[in-house]
């Protein structure tokens, strides 16, 4: 605070040392899957089908992480790859929301 100011009733709050915790640096496995959906209480998943564009996967992946979703499942397949461009928009959900690419969605 400025000299002579006074306190509105905010104060400062940090996450620094929680920061990186849950990071993920790359696409998790199939197999990961069902250990994903067991710890959670009530899995939400997000299932995407023929998303391309990396731009519109960024996007996706930051709305599942808003969402509170435990993972992003998408098709191997015709799909956009987790790449630096999905990473940016995402801006940081990429690293926190399992993105998951699976053989077949209709088997998974």
């Amino acid at each position: 605070m400025h000299k002579g100011s006074r306190a509105r009733g905010i104060r400062k709050h940090s996450h620094s040392e929680d920061y990186g915790k849950n990071v993920r640096k790359k696409a998790s496995r199939e197999d990961e899957l069902p250990t994903i959906i067991e710890s959670e209480k009530d899995p939400l998943i997000l299932i995407l089908d023929q998303v391309q564009d990396p731009h519109n996967l960024g996007a996706c992946l930051r709305t599942a992480n808003g969402a509170g979703c435990c993972a992003v499942i998408a098709p191997k397949d015709r799909s956009a790859p987790l790449n630096e461009t999905v990473r940016r928009v995402a801006c940081g959900a990429a690293e926190t929301t399992p993105y998951i690419q699976v053989t077949n969605i209709s088997r998974t």
